[in-house]
């Protein structure tokens, strides 16, 4: 059975992560990567079965294409060293001082007892310059179609994390503003202007295995790439720098990886991934706070996405996320007098389904839409 708390072992050379949700190996000899990774709710190691000779045995593996030395580099070619900043119970956290061919970094990893989430904020420190992309692309064209092949068109060649796994990429999905979209790319390579492939992740993206009706979840917190061929697994671009803007300095990147069991929707990808970019902060406090959440929503993939105050009334907007229709649940914590659904610009509707019941908003909403309310007499 699972551990009662998070919990950590140095073991044969490993280091060996417990949680409720996890057994997690790291190799500090192949680069701090995470060479297995069993899913106990899903009774499936999720790190593909590879031998040692393997350069990308499971995630927290970094790749990229260095012109000085003209080849791809990975981490996993470098020892790394692992140092464990804390050892549960509620969490395990890492850091990993580790290289990238000459590029040393830093990463912090974070497993947490009672979530399925792993996060990573990764430091790479580029000195004076690092030149990593296509080495046959135009680094610096005086238009952006001329010529055809340009040093940033082909992600093969930039700082990548890859993501290998023993799940099986049948279907991919990714948010976009107010929307959620299913890719039908296999492969997401270009190197011309005019063979452009959408491949931008907004906030994140899914592989879905639906034989085995389980999932892994990439989450940024940048608008970046995502990159994925028949032969390379599903990674997120981190950096790319051809001469003469190539990449200085010490530069952060932060992610999250979410396996999980069916779908993007009933993973509740869109609400996790809000909850990992907005956490909870916790205060300490000699007395009781007087603050106190104002608002409950319900169902879960009802979001909140902006809230104003104007004119003594709060103008609250909401997101359906989810390809349901779909009754949406507004409870104040505090009394209101009445409540409007207005337009975005703030006209009333005549919506014969809306109603204030109880101190709670009822509103009828299809599937990725998105509402606008005056509740008035808020405060």
């Amino acid at each position: 059975p699972p551990p009662p708390g998070a919990a950590l072992h140095f073991k044969n050379n490993l280091v060996e992560i417990h949680t409720r949700n996890y057994t997690a190996t790291l190799d500090p000899a192949r680069g701090g990567a995470i060479t297995s990774l069993l899913d106990h709710s899903l009774n499936r190691n999720l790190c593909p079965a590879t031998d040692a000779h393997n350069l990308a045995p499971g995630p927290h593996t970094f790749r990229a294409f260095l012109n000085a030395r003209n080849q791809h580099v990975y981490s996993t070619q470098s020892p790394a060293t692992i140092t464990p900043l804390e050892s549960g119970p509620l969490r395990i956290r890492l850091q990993i001082n580790g290289h990238l061919g000459p590029v040393p970094f830093t990463s912090f990893l974070t497993f947490l007892q009672d979530s399925p989430l792993i996060d990573c904020t990764v430091t790479f420190d580029f000195a004076l310059g690092t030149d990593i992309g296509d080495p046959e692309g135009e680094p610096n064209p005086a238009l952006i179609t001329a010529p055809p092949r340009q040093a940033w068109h082909d992600d093969h060649f930039k700082l990548l994390a890859l993501f290998p796994t023993s799940l099986h990429r049948h279907t991919l999905t990714k948010d976009a503003a107010w929307d959620v979209c299913q890719s039908t790319h296999t492969d997401t390579r270009f190197n011309s202007w005019n063979h452009l492939r959408h491949r931008i992740i907004l906030n994140w993206v899914d592989a879905h295995d639906s034989s085995a009706n389980a999932g892994l979840a990439l989450f940024t917190d940048r608008t970046t790439a995502y990159y994925h061929t028949p032969a390379d697994p599903l990674a997120l671009v981190l950096a790319y720098g051809r001469s003469p803007a190539t990449l200085r300095g010490e530069q952060t990147r932060r992610f999250a990886f979410l396996p999980h069991a069916g779908d993007w929707q009933s993973a509740d990808l869109w609400s996790a991934h809000t909850h990992w970019r907005n956490p909870l902060l916790a205060r300490l406090t000699l007395a009781a706070p007087a603050t106190q959440s104002h608002l409950a929503l319900h169902p879960p993939c009802l979001e909140a996405t902006s809230l104003a105050i104007e004119n003594d009334a709060l103008i609250l907007r909401v997101f359906n996320a989810s390809t349901n229709r779909i009754t949406a649940r507004i409870t104040p914590t505090r009394k209101i007098q009445n409540s409007t659904h207005i337009t975005p610009l703030g006209t009333p509707l005549p919506d014969s389904n809306f109603r204030l019941e109880n101190n709670t908003i009822h509103l009828p909403m299809r599937p990725l839409s998105f509402a606008t309310l005056r509740l008035e007499a808020f405060l």
